[in-house]
């Protein structure tokens, strides 16, 4: 049987003397696409950040292609083609839409911008008409549209996304990545989407993960 492409074992994190996850296990297999749920607050968020160092773990391991990445710099894992579209956003508000995209292609040298561009604003039609417009001007719909853009613009293998809908108009929260094969996908959100292969159940405090539950499971988590 192959491994999983991302494996996280025993994960404990702190935020200074508060437990903010305990003990995380789950698998994220080559080629699917994995949706966390949980209350706001059971460390879905931070389960993300410390898959990129972030709190680091205090225990546990983080297995990445067959590499423990739990003590890689932040630096070091994003160079492995693991991409996240961060809660919050986070896109560089002072600049244009083209140089936020430029910032996530960084990471592979530019090696395939053109293309890249063309696939992302093809994805997300707004942001073609934005390019030079900064990015801290855009409505909240279109700065979600720039954080996920960006995040595929480096090519990752494995993408993370927290609450990916999050200001979306309907219209893009159908946006299909499975017209780009080359991204695995890891959700993480408070609801259910579409295309889920896999669930897990994030519980309150982080202290147990119910997974590897099917979509039509999803009456359990209501």
């Amino acid at each position: 049987m192959t491994a999983p492409l991302l494996q996280i074992r025993g994960v404990t994190a702190f935020y200074g003397k508060i437990v903010a996850l305990k003990g995380i296990d789950i698998d994220v297999n080559e080629g699917e696409i994995v949706t966390l749920i949980g209350a706001n607050g059971a460390g879905k968020s931070t389960l993300m950040m410390t898959i990129f160092g972030d709190p680091r773990t205090s225990n546990g391991k983080i297995i990445y292609d067959g590499q423990d990445i739990t003590r890689l710099p932040t630096h070091l894992i994003a160079r492995l083609r693991i991409a996240q579209s961060p809660e919050g956003r986070r896109i560089f508000p002072r600049m244009t839409v083209l140089e936020n995209l430029q910032m996530g292609a960084a990471i592979n040298g530019f090696a395939h911008f053109d293309q890249d561009l063309e696939r992302v604003t093809e994805l997300f039609p707004r942001l073609k008409e934005r390019l030079h417009q900064r990015g801290g001007t855009l409505s909240g719909g279109e700065q979600q549209m720039l954080a996920i853009a960006r995040a595929l613009m480096g090519r990752p293998r494995l993408l993370l996304l927290d609450e990916p809908s999050l200001g979306l108009a309907p219209t893009y929260r159908k946006a299909d990545l499975r017209r780009h094969p080359q991204y695995q996908c890891v959700r993480w959100h408070d609801h259910l989407p579409g295309r889920t292969k896999r669930i897990s159940c994030l519980e309150a405090r982080a202290s147990r993960l119910c997974h590897g539950q099917r979509p039509d499971h999803h009456d359990r988590y209501g």
